[in-house]
């Protein structure tokens, strides 16, 4: 065995030659004789042959041998002092190079242990289990999150039904309050004392309503009637002049004959016989219907508002005294349509030379479709919930005001007199 200290000598790279050939005769074994060499067989398999050259080959001498081995030797001292210049481990650097002890030599020649392999199943499965993690903590987070914002709107949507729930129910009963309290009771006195108050009155009035699709056949044509019967016996009690009735479909310019002799009946339900006023019933591009029976006179298309004295009797009077009432049914075609063979009249006009483009006015605009269609209403009630015009003619709309009453359903006459009250307490400005 090579000692710890002639080892460390060994690996010295200045040690002089002969101090290294006198260390390594002191430590190697005499070579044993051709002769031995030949008759001597390996006992084990398992020892290491670390000169298979001498075995095989015919007698090397002694001093060969020596000289291989000191080379080995020499060349795993050079080995040590390289890996120790270059720091890599078995190298002792915090010494300075100083030699080391027996059991660190030892240890430089075993062989090193390589640093475990990494299992690809296992760093998959740690990072699963902290993907795992962090999603469960997202999705906790966004469950609680969902809830808070099911809960939120739940309390905004009891509360605005609260607040719409209570507001149906007090307009429901200031409603009813205010028809027992204003009933008209089919007097045209009540209605007169009803509007005395008032500064002015509309001249003309404009309603629109529905029909009512869903009844069975010939009721909802029926009602309807029945409702433009209504408020044109209203108007004429009130003392308003000329009353137009918007319904989209237009079905009522079917059923004009039908329709006057509905209005005619219900006026003399509340006028009487004797003094039921004279009534007329016009549709756009048509003449007026007014029966021999009752005596019509030509129906004023421009709104102008009536005066108190007018407002004290019933309709503006005809030339026989008789108090009058003018009736006028649109539709949808009466609107849009209208403006648009008009404006197209007017464009071949200008092409032709019948007309200069100068003379096209808002003016001129507005003279032809009060002449075809109808002037423009001083009020426009509806007696919907909700501000739907529903195809109405827009040009005749321009200065109009407007008045409806929300969370209402059916013509009512407490709507018909917050109507006109409103329009009393109006201020027209006309933009200025």
């Amino acid at each position: 065995m090579v000692g710890a200290r002639d080892a460390a000598l060994l690996r010295q790279p200045n040690l002089p030659a002969s101090e290294r050939e006198q260390i390594l005769k002191n430590i190697l074994p005499p070579a044993p004789s051709p002769s031995d060499s030949k008759s001597t067989t390996p006992t084990s398999s398992a020892a290491p042959s670390r000169e298979p050259s001498r075995s095989r080959m015919a007698g090397p001498s002694p001093k060969s041998s020596s000289m291989s081995y000191a080379s080995a030797v020499a060349n795993g001292s050079a080995t040590s002092s390289a890996q120790r210049h270059r720091g890599m481990p078995g190298s002792s650097s915090a010494d300075g190079g100083r030699p080391e002890s027996g059991s660190s030599s030892q240890q430089q020649q075993q062989p090193q242990k390589l640093p475990p392999k990494r299992i690809p199943g296992a760093s998959i499965a740690s990072k699963s289990s902290r993907t795992g993690t962090r999603g469960s903590g997202n999705s906790i987070a966004n469950l609680i999150k969902a809830l808070l914002h099911t809960l939120l709107f739940a309390l905004i949507h009891s509360l605005f039904s609260v607040y719409v729930r209570g507001r149906r129910a007090w307009r429901a009963c200031r409603s009813r309050f205010l028809a027992v309290m204003y009933y008209h009771h089919r007097t045209p006195e009540l209605i007169r004392r009803d509007v005395s108050r008032l500064e002015r009155l509309p001249a003309h009035l404009s309603v629109v309503l529905d029909l009512d699709e869903d009844e069975r056949s010939g009721a909802g044509l029926e009602g309807l009637v029945g409702e433009v019967s209504e408020v044109a016996a209203w108007c004429a009690c009130a003392g308003v002049n000329t009353l137009s009735i918007y319904e989209r479909t237009g079905i009522l310019k079917s059923y004009i004959p039908q329709t006057h002799r509905v209005i005619t009946a219900t006026l003399q339900s509340y006028f009487g016989r004797s003094r039921t006023p004279s009534l007329s019933l016009r549709t756009p591009h048509q003449p007026s219907y007014s029966p021999p029976a009752s005596s019509s006179r030509p129906s004023s298309a421009h709104s102008t508002a009536s005066t108190p004295n007018d407002a004290a009797g019933a309709a503006a009077p005809d030339s026989s005294g008789t108090p009058h009432l003018t009736v006028l049914l649109l539709s949808a075609d009466d609107g849009r349509g209208t403006i648009v063979d008009l404006t197209k009249t007017l464009a071949e006009m200008a092409q032709r030379g019948k007309l200069a483009p100068a003379d096209i006015s808002s003016e001129l605009v507005d003279a032809e479709l009060e002449e075809t269609v109808m002037g423009e209403p001083d009020l426009l009630v509806l007696f919907g919930p909700d501000v739907k015009l529903d195809g109405y003619p827009p040009w005749q709309v321009r200065l109009t005001e407007i008045f409806h009453v929300p969370d209402n359903k059916g013509v009512g006459y407490q709507v018909f007199l917050q109507a006109l009250y409103s329009f009393a307490k109006a201020q027209m400005r006309f933009g200025r």
